[in-house]
């Protein structure tokens, strides 16, 4: 189980001190007390997490980041600058280290532009027009030379076993593939219907004697999946396939008697 770090008396004793002091002062007396290092950041994501309030105020008002003299500037010398280079002006008048994201998040949040457009103006045109397929001079020499042939390429009539089992013949270069038993089938008996598929029916798929296989409705082959009448014996699974055909066209009717009725 982890332990929590934040502690009961951890928290009192911050809710005790943190009253209308600030986040420098409640720090201190924390690190004094329990003899720990931290720094305000950790003090004050704590105070946030657990909703605890100082209620300090600088002079009465909320805590500014720039000094009236700098913020007067700002105002004068923005326009026309990107933030980077009014960062950097403003650092070398005043002899501050502000970051850019201290002033572009300052102009932003009052609403102070630095009047530049960044959008690119109508009718531009791109660096790159017009060079779609520009390739920069020598690197044609790691290009594949016209024929070149993968180190594991392979040649026609190649068979491997994919993974589910099936055996694939290459038919055709570059890079096309065909199923051993259907080549098989459509040999002797010509192009497999859409609505038909093979089977092997003694189960082995890498067994593509076309002694081994028989084409059945699709249909045929959910009933075979779903009662479980595929065997590893091929006496057994042409049992199977006729009881399958007979629940399958049983079905059928009984379909179609229900439409009639309707």
């Amino acid at each position: 189980m982890a332990v929590r770090y934040w502690t009961e008396d951890k928290l009192d004793f911050i809710r005790s001190v943190a009253p209308g002091k600030p986040l420098e002062e409640i720090t201190r007396l924390f690190n004094e007390h329990f003899g720990t290092d931290f720094k305000c950041p950790k003090i004050k994501t704590a105070m946030s997490n657990y909703h605890i309030r100082s209620g300090y105020k600088y002079n009465g008002k909320k805590a500014i980041l720039f000094s009236p003299e700098e913020i007067e500037w700002l105002t004068e010398n923005r326009i026309g600058f990107n933030f980077d280079v009014t960062t950097e002006k403003m650092n070398k008048r005043f002899g501050t280290n502000y970051k850019v994201s201290q002033v572009r998040g300052w102009c932003h949040a009052h609403h102070l532009p630095n009047g530049m457009d960044m959008k690119f103006p109508k009718g531009h045109v791109s660096f790159n027009k017009g060079r779609k397929g520009w390739c920069a001079p020598g690197c044609e020499k790691g290009w594949f030379k016209k024929g070149h042939r993968p180190h594991n390429s392979v040649g026609v009539d190649t068979e491997v076993i994919v993974d589910d089992g099936y055996i694939k013949v290459k038919i055709a270069e570059p890079n096309v593939w065909e199923l051993k038993h259907r080549i098989v089938w459509q040999k002797v008996n010509g192009v497999i219907p859409e609505d038909s598929c093979l089977i092997f029916l003694n189960g082995d798929k890498t067994d593509c004697r076309i002694e081994n296989l028989m084409l059945i409705k699709r249909s045929v082959l959910c009933v075979l999946n779903h009662e479980h009448l595929l065997f590893n014996d091929a006496a057994a699974t042409k049992c199977g396939v006729t009881m399958a055909m007979i629940k399958s066209r049983v079905r059928e009717l009984q379909k179609k008697d229900r439409e009639v009725r309707k």
